[in-house]
């Protein structure tokens, strides 16, 4: 009887969410007294933001962020509680509930995959953990695992029977952050093979309907200058840490193209000759590696309901992050935590270490080897080779998550294969289906 019981409180949604938060509080509270709350000078910059629009500067008009404006209002809340005093803690916690939830969503995914494995469940909550724990300079220094978050919660409320949910909230992630759009047009053909057209247009409506509801605020005094961040990003360089920037060094080592550091931006960025090309050619090549799930995926199955349905499409969201990441010319250490929670429910344990090299290597570029990267000297060769390793990892990861889909049968030929028999086990189907 006590075994059953134990069994029963295993399966509790409720025991596993508890215990999940209480190993994220564990760790959290590890992270912050050896770590602290953070690196870098992003945290000072939401707080002037949240100053100057609570003092009666309008956005995009009397300044102009270089983010969309569904970010300020997150920038506003830790100051209207905590004040400028105790901003930089407001701003943590605020981030930490995100924090919380994102790892909730992951814990709810693995359960619905892995219904008869504990251990895939735990796996996932304890990879999202470690690998947001490995990114501590930036995970409550930044604001990025919002719209990570928002981006899993669109997916779960997708795939759990409320798409129009779903596009809202896909909408309201990139009115903070803009890459959460590139999942529109996987989005959009979703809804074309679920309910055709008239799905199509609801769908684009609602998606509209949440990107355009943070900016109504500004609009009537900045107009269209809230797309003014638009023209920030668009002036920028190679930034260092991209895989760009990873060649452009090497070429610049080898004396092929020299390159000089451009500071402009709040980042170090790399001009010349080599590098002006390689920006130019960052978006085709992001929008390429974006798109190349999504386009494998509609293929077949996206018009599926139901667990194979949702493990797919969380692979094309992973997949499709992950080249973004690889083709743009920007890769702030902060962009992982946007591929936290994805890669946690799609990766298996050993994609698993591979992600979570990954992320140390990011953390031992920045803060501490993003210096040598940028002059010559006895670490410089070593800071490139931890570079380079580390969006290598991101590219096997990628490449991984591309050939599962494109080994993905067309649904004729998986409706007949993939029929288990009754009296096989539980494990070995969930094996079967997870290969």
């Amino acid at each position: 009887m006590t075994w059953r019981f134990a069994t029963a409180r295993r399966k509790s949604p409720f025991y596993d969410g508890a215990l999940a938060v209480v190993v994220w509080a564990a760790a959290r509270a590890l992270q912050l007294r050896i770590a602290g709350m953070g690196w870098g000078s992003d945290v000072a910059r939401y707080a002037w933001f949240a100053r100057s629009w609570g003092a009666g500067a309008v956005p995009y008009l009397d300044f102009h962020p270089e983010y969309p404006p569904g970010a300020l209002p997150l920038f506003l809340l830790p100051w209207l509680v905590g004040g400028n005093a105790g901003y930089a803690r407001s701003f943590a916690m605020e981030m930490a509930a995100f924090d919380v939830a994102a790892l909730l969503m992951v814990l709810a995914v693995a359960r619905r995959l892995h219904p008869g494995s504990a251990a895939r469940q735990g796996g996932a909550v304890m990879g999202y953990i470690l690998f947001t724990a490995a990114l501590y300079p930036v995970l409550y220094s930044r604001f990025d695992i919002v719209p990570a978050a928002l981006v899993m919660a669109a997916l779960q409320l997708t795939y759990s029977g409320s798409p129009s949910a779903g596009a809202v909230v896909l909408g309201a992630a990139g009115a903070m952050k803009v890459w959460p759009f590139l999942l529109v047009p996987f989005a959009l053909h979703l809804a074309f093979r679920r309910r055709g057209w008239v799905a199509v247009w609801r769908t684009g409506g609602l998606l509209a309907l949440g990107a355009l509801v943070p900016a109504l605020p500004f609009l009537p005094r900045a107009g269209l200058g809230v797309l003014g961040f638009f023209r920030f990003h668009g002036a920028r360089g190679i930034q260092l840490e991209s895989t760009w920037a990873t060649i452009a060094l090497a070429l610049h080592d080898a004396g092929a193209f020299p390159v000089q550091v451009d500071d402009r931006f709040g980042a170090i960025h790399l001009g010349g000759a080599a590098a002006s090309v390689f920006a130019l050619a960052s978006g085709p090549v992001l929008v390429i590696l974006a798109m190349a799930p999504q386009l494998l995926a509609m293929r077949a199955w996206p018009g599926q309901d139901g667990d194979e349905g949702m493990r797919a499409g969380y692979t094309v969201a992973a997949a499709a992050v992950s080249g973004a990441l690889l083709g743009g010319k920007v890769l702030s250490p902060q962009y992982l935590i946007w591929l936290a929670p994805l890669w946690a429910v799609v990766l298996g344990p050993p994609l698993v270490l591979g992600a979570f090299a990954a992320a140390v290597l990011t953390t031992a570029i920045y803060p501490y080897l993003w210096q040598p990267l940028l002059r010559a000297g006895p670490m410089h060769g070593v800071a490139l080779a931890v570079l380079a390793t580390r969006n290598l990892l991101v590219g096997c990861i990628y490449a991984v998550l591309l050939w599962r889909l494109a080994g993905r049968p067309p649904p004729h030929l998986r409706l007949a294969s993939s029929a288990v028999p009754s009296d096989v086990p539980s494990a070995a189907r969930e094996d079967s289906a997870g290969a």
